[in-house]
C-alpha cells in the first residue's frame, strides 16, 4: 500500500509519508516477534519445572527419610552412689549401678540389637526371635533373645559375672583361648570369667546375690574376698579403700544386709572378730590387719 501511494503520488511530502508508515509496520513486526519470543521462553521454562519437579521432591524425600533413620548412638553414665533406670526402644529395661557406663543407639538394625557396657546392669529384655539382643563388655559379650540376667563388668574387677534369672543367655569370652567355648546359661546359673587367666567356671547363684543392688539399698556377699567388698562399697557410699596388708584384702565374707545399713554399720559387721584395723582419714578408709594370720569369716 505504502508503495501504490508513492506512485500515484510522487511528491516529496507523499514520499516523507509513507517512509514514516513504513518505519511503524517494521516496528510492530519487531514487537510481535519479542512477544512470540517471550511466550517460548515461559513455556519451555514450565516444561524444565515440570521435568525437574519430581526428581527434586524425591531427593528431598530421601533426604528426609535418611535423616530420621540416622543411628544416633548415646551414652549414660551413673556416678558412684546412684542407679538408674533406661528404657531403650524395643521395650527393654536397663538398670545401671553406679560407676557404670552403657552405650546404646536410638534405634536398633533389623538383624540386632547391641549395646556395650562397662560396669554392672541388670537387663529385662523384649522377646523378639528375630533379633537378637547383645550386650558387650570388653572382654566377652552376652547373646539373648528374651530374658533377665545381671551382668557385671568392672574396669578395675579381676573377675566378671554373668547371671540368668530367666529364659537363657549365651556368655563368649573374646580371648582367644575361649573361642568356640561359647557357654549358655539355665536360670539359676552363673558364670564368672577371669580376665588374667581367662578361665570360665559355671555355678550356681543364689537370686539376691547379684539383684539387690537396684532392687533395694542391700549387699549379699556369698564367699567374697574383702577388697571386692570394699568395691561394691566405694559404687555405693562414695568412698575410698586403701588396704595395708594384702593378705587381710583377700580374706572371703559371707554376709547378708538387707535392712538398709549404713556404711560404718557394714564393716562393723565385717569386723565382728575386731581383727581389722580400720581407720578413717577424709573420705577414705585404711585397713589392715592386728597382727597374727588372718582366717576368712565363715
Amino acid at each position: 500500500d505504502v508503495l501504490d501511494n508513492c506512485k500515484q503520488n510522487s511528491s516529496t511530502g507523499h514520499w516523507i509519508l509513507a517512509f514514516e508508515q513504513f518505519k511503524k509496520s517494521i516496528g510492530n513486526v519487531e514487537l510481535t516477534e519479542n512477544k512470540i519470543t517471550l511466550n517460548n521462553l515461559f513455556l519451555w521454562t514450565q516444561r524444565i519445572a515440570a521435568v525437574l519437579f519430581f526428581p527434586i521432591l524425591i531427593f528431598a524425600g530421601y533426604l528426609l527419610y535418611s535423616h530420621n533413620n540416622e543411628v544416633v548412638w548415646n551414652e549414660l553414665y551413673v556416678p558412684y552412689g546412684e542407679t538408674k533406670q533406661l528404657n531403650l526402644c524395643d521395650g527393654t529395661t536397663i538398670w545401671l549401678n553406679g560407676g557404670s557406663k552403657l552405650i546404646y543407639p536410638n534405634r536398633f538394625s533389623a538383624s540386632e540389637r547391641e549395646v556395650f557396657l562397662t560396669g554392672e546392669a541388670f537387663a529385662d529384655v523384649a522377646k523378639n526371635p528375630n533379633q537378637p539382643f547383645v550386650m558387650s563388655f570388653g572382654v566377652g559379650q552376652v547373646e539373648v533373645l528374651g530374658t533377665r540376667f545381671n551382668v557385671k563388668s568392672y574396669g578395675e574387677d579381676e573377675e566378671v559375672e554373668v547371671a540368668l534369672y530367666e529364659g537363657s543367655v549365651m556368655f563368649s569370652s573374646n580371648h582367644e583361648a575361649n573361642i568356640g567355648r561359647q557357654i549358655v546359661l539355665e536360670p539359676g546359673e552363673m558364670v564368672r570369667y577371669n580376665k588374667l587367666n581367662h578361665e570360665q567356671s559355671v555355678f550356681g547363684h543364689h537370686r539376691d546375690e547379684s539383684v539387690t543392688w537396684f532392687e533395694g539399698n542391700n549387699f549379699y556377699f556369698t564367699d567374697k574376698p574383702l577388697e571386692d567388698i570394699c568395691r561394691d562399697l566405694t559404687r555405693r557410699f562414695r568412698c575410698a579403700f586403701v588396704f595395708e596388708d594384702a593378705e587381710v584384702a583377700a580374706l572371703c565374707y559371707y554376709a547378708v544386709f538387707q535392712n538398709n545399713e549404713s556404711l560404718d554399720e557394714i564393716l562393723d559387721v565385717l569386723n565382728i572378730r575386731n581383727d581389722l584395723d580400720i581407720k578413717l582419714k577424709g573420705t577414705t578408709y585404711f585397713i589392715s590387719g592386728r597382727g597374727g594370720p588372718q582366717e576368712s569369716p565363715k
